[in-house]
């Protein structure tokens, strides 16, 4: 498709600074009519990553929807996983699918490990950095960024209108899954294009002269809601750069009222040793977490998160087991809500594209715990009785001799 520019009217530069409260979705109903309604009122750019795509469900609907736009002259843009993806695999029916979203004019880019584009440039950078004296610390980057990073970040950006982030994959599989998604408006959404266009040029996407005049028309207005409270961090591997996690542990470290989180499974020592840390610092610190149950979904990352309950529970950490799946990745910690891509594991810290929305707001702050309060009614709490069998110690016993994480 073309991406000639036009001049930026209201849906493109005038909203840039509009003032809006975040708006928590939960559930995929709710996501994905609020998504398919932006996408269906964009002018400009609509840029999209997804970690999971297959085409059923939310996924048939929404890459519907991005094709409408492309229609139009909307510039479409899609970085999508191979490895969250990888039911797709190269079947004639996904590679109809991936077909069918090029013809109809998206710039469709799937995130590869290795990079392929990561693969194709390190000549040109490394005969560089050998003329520049400084070939050693360039060969480091050049191995991390052709090794390549899962794209486990779920965005959308729609012109200077809106920006999404949060955890749900787009499937009929997963479209019944317990998750959210946050919807932002306001200077969240430069800083949203910031961090995609990150990863979009590191596997091979080039920024359009109509990206560049949306970015311009947002940076030049005055920002007349600096103090909103909403912020978008991420993990950008290829940079070094693991803000999401950061922020993360942040709060745990900060929180002296309460720290509830919202998470698939906990695999990494690093996390849940943070969260023992706090509460034996701070006994009256009201830690709670929301698990699906081995029965909602038998797996050996469940099996795994098993092994972190005990130090937690002991430490006086209350753990509640969904009879649902939950794919949720949320936390309160006092005032302050975050909406994650952020899984509690070591890949998910160190290793792949992720993106958390953190949001200063009383009224969101609210609606989440009240999620939290509705979830835990609903579900059963973990006690060091169920944690007794002979297995699940010797599981816990060997997983930290090997200080094995995931």
């Amino acid at each position: 498709m073309t991406t000639a520019t036009s001049g930026l009217n209201g849906t493109g530069a005038a909203t840039a600074v509009a003032a809006d409260r975040p708006r928590l979705l939960f559930g995929n109903p709710a996501f994905t009519a609020s998504l398919v309604a932006d996408i269906d009122a964009a002018q400009h750019v609509v840029n999209a990553e997804i970690y999971g795509l297959h085409d059923s469900g939310s996924g048939a609907t929404i890459t519907g929807a991005m094709k409408r736009a492309a229609a139009r002259d909307v510039e479409v843009n899609l970085i999508v996983d191979s490895f969250g993806s990888r039911q797709l695999g190269s079947s004639p029916k996904a590679l109809r699918f991936v077909g069918e979203m090029r013809d109809a004019g998206m710039s469709v880019i799937v995130n590869r490990r290795p990079n392929p584009h990561a693969i194709g440039t390190a000549p040109e950078r490394l005969s560089a950095a050998y003329r520049d004296g400084r070939l050693g610390e360039e060969l480091l980057r050049v191995a991390r960024d052709v090794h390549g990073a899962n794209g486990h970040r779920k965005h959308f950006g729609i012109d200077n209108l809106a920006g999404y982030d949060g955890g749900m994959n787009l499937s009929a599989t997963w479209d019944t899954w317990n998750d959210i998604m946050v919807r932002y408006q306001g200077p969240a959404i430069r800083y949203g294009r910031e961090l995609y266009l990150a990863h979009w040029t590191a596997v091979g996407g080039k920024v359009s002269e109509r990206q560049a005049q949306l970015r311009a028309a947002s940076m030049a207005q005055p920002v007349a809601d600096a103090a909103s409270g909403t912020r978008v961090l991420a993990n950008l591997p290829p940079a070094g750069r693991f803000n999401a996690t950061e922020q993360w542990f942040s709060e745990v470290a900060n929180a002296r009222q309460r720290f509830w989180t919202h998470t698939p499974f906990v695999t990494s020592p690093e996390m849940s040793g943070a969260l023992v840390t706090a509460l034996r610092e701070r006994p009256n610190l009201d830690v709670r977490m929301l698990v699906p149950s081995s029965t909602a979904f038998p797996s050996f990352l469940l099996s795994l998160s098993k092994t972190h309950y005990r130090d937690l529970i002991e430490a006086g950490a209350k753990i509640y087991e969904l009879p649902e799946f939950a794919h949720t990745k949320a936390w309160l910690a006092d005032g302050r809500s975050t909406v994650s891509s952020l899984n509690m594991a070591h890949r998910s810290m160190s290793l792949d594209y992720e993106a958390s929305v953190v949001m200063n707001d009383a009224v969101v702050g609210a609606q989440l715990a009240e999620h939290f309060e509705r979830t835990m009614a609903s579900s059963r709490q973990v006690k060091l009785s169920d944690l007794d069998s002979m297995l699940l110690r010797a599981a816990t016993a060997a997983r930290k001799a090997a200080h094995f994480r995931l």
